[in-house]
């Protein structure tokens, strides 16, 4: 977020109630030049790295681990495409597992995972803004 003088700062760190600060790997000055999120705990965003001096894609998606073959799937690029579609698809994302059995042996298992945006509890507007349920324009009234 940007600070400006005089309001709450909001403290960063790795405490429950603070903020994470992202950016500060990819050095002093960098900033998020595209964000897009599909809901809770899923979003992507382009930073701009002073240390690489380049753009540099970051996608964090709940209960996925974007390994490389993940991500060839799941992108900024494709999650960006999935909430702007009007069209509503999902996708198939397959992750190897470490499980236990029921004998205590660890085996490795192949998972499918469906991926979709899930939107908050609130309907899409025509301009891909969104409204809380039961939300009605007010008329108006002639006098």
């Amino acid at each position: 977020y940007v600070y400006r003088g005089g309001l709450y700062r909001v403290p960063t760190g790795d405490y429950l109630g603070e903020m994470t600060d992202e950016l500060i790997e990819y050095g002093p000055g960098s900033y998020i030049a595209e964000f897009v999120s599909g809901g809770p705990k899923t979003y992507a965003y382009l930073v701009w790295s002073t240390n690489k001096n380049a753009f540099v894609e970051v996608c964090k998606i709940k209960g996925l681990t974007l390994n490389l073959k993940a991500s060839k799937k799941l992108n900024f690029a494709k999650l960006k495409e999935m909430v702007l579609s009007e069209v509503k698809s999902s996708l198939e994302i397959t992750e190897n597992r470490i499980r236990r059995t029921k004998d205590k042996n660890v085996v490795t298992v192949e998972e499918t995972k469906i991926f979709k945006i899930t939107g908050p509890k609130r309907k899409f507007d025509c301009d891909h803004g969104t409204l809380p349920y039961g939300y009605s324009k007010r008329k108006a009234h002639s006098a």
